[in-house]
């Protein structure tokens, strides 16, 4: 049903009324074929739809039911009203953007720590097994250059250098430092580690994930 639009509702007399539109104005007509009946309840129906087109009986939905007419404010919105809502809507927009590159920007950066948590653990599980095993120069991957970030840049300045760590590969100018040496050998009791690109390293056995959790524990 249209809201505030003439409304005639038309039922036979034999059929109960449907609750929920009980309280609006219906027309009945006899279920009964007699003819002088038919010929009153066209005219009663008819009289019906007339004075409710022509507007004689108010809504039935609104005086069935109490409503008010809606009524749509004509007010019309100055053009800085309209300006304000748009740069809000434009600066929600930008803080909604931003959030989801945040998002996605620490999302990133938290894989990049945990991988290079994972590679420098299982290379100091392995050069650990080798200095048990008796070996005293190690062949070690330095970490992958591409995890390098904000989160991570500690753990890169502090890396395996490639070579053995005493002569500068870009400069060729020998090191005042070796962390090869001073850092990693030395801990682990060594006498030299070379450290090599982690591309195709495959030298390190299956660690498990237990194997990498046990090596933060006992290093605590």
């Amino acid at each position: 049903q249209a809201y505030d639009k003439p409304v005639v509702l038309i039922q036979d007399d034999v059929t109960d009324r449907i609750f929920d539109v009980s309280a609006i104005s219906t027309v009945s007509y006899s279920s009964e074929r007699i003819y002088e009946k038919v010929q009153e309840d066209q005219k009663r129906i008819a009289d019906a739809i007339t004075e409710t087109y022509k507007g004689k009986n108010p809504s039935p939905i609104l005086t069935a039911y109490k409503l008010s007419k809606a009524e749509i404010s004509e007010e019309s919105v100055s053009e800085n009203d309209k300006l304000e809502k748009l740069l809000q809507g434009l600066y929600t927009s930008v803080i909604a953007a931003v959030g989801i590159w945040l998002s996605f920007t620490y999302i990133t950066q938290g894989a990049f720590v945990a991988r290079v948590y994972r590679e420098y653990s299982e290379r100091y599980l392995y050069l650990a097994e080798q200095a048990k095993a008796g070996e005293t120069d190690v062949v070690v991957p330095i970490l992958r250059p591409q995890w390098k970030c904000k989160y991570t840049e500690m753990a890169y300045d502090s890396d395996i250098l490639l070579g053995d760590g005493d002569i500068d590969l870009e400069t060729g100018e020998k090191r005042d430092y070796n962390s090869n040496y001073y850092t990693y050998a030395c801990h682990f009791r060594l006498d030299s580690i070379t450290g090599v690109e982690r591309v195709d390293w495959a030298d390190y056995p299956e660690y498990s994930m237990w194997d990498l959790l046990s090596h933060t524990i006992m290093n605590k």
